[in-house]
């Protein structure tokens, strides 16, 4: 009955500790368009600190690192998105078509753009999300079979 115990509290803990350690390293990942939005705050103070009227490099440095000071899970996710944008891996969907984005700082760009922010994500998840073309209208109502002509029954 003892060893049971213990066994039963051994495994109990190791489960626990898997469970813990698997949450940290290896949890779930934000969607692109979620961190995306959480850093427009970001992006857009430091595009007034640097005096910067377009996004570039040393803007996008900053803001990924401001964003591993205040997200600090996953460790260096801004810098991937970007290598995502860079690397054809992000879209938007514009009228029921995924457009491909050009580079991080188009992505930051739609993301926190105050007219018609538009959310960034991965291209299977936009492409997917996509309506399909358009299908003939199949109509409401059923018609009437056409009436048989006459001497057939």
């Amino acid at each position: 009955m003892g060893t049971t115990k213990m066994l039963l509290t051994a495994l109990c803990l190791s489960v626990m500790i898997c469970a813990c350690a698997s949450r940290r390293w290896n949890g779930p990942r934000p969607k692109p368009s979620t961190r995306f939005t959480e850093a427009c705050a970001i992006f857009d103070n430091v595009k007034i600190r640097e005096k910067a009227t377009r996004c570039n490099k040393n803007v996008l440095d900053k803001v990924a690192d401001l964003d591993e000071k205040v997200n600090i899970f996953p460790y260096q996710y801004m810098r991937r998105l970007y290598r995502w944008a860079r690397n054809g891996m992000l879209c938007y969907a514009q009228t029921g078509q995924a457009i491909e984005v050009s580079g991080p700082c188009e992505a930051m760009e739609l993301s926190c753009s105050s007219r018609d922010p538009k959310p960034v994500d991965h291209c299977w998840r936009v492409t997917g999300a996509a309506k399909p073309p358009g299908r003939p209208q199949v109509p409401q109502n059923p018609q009437a079979p056409p009436p048989n002509p006459p001497g057939h029954l």
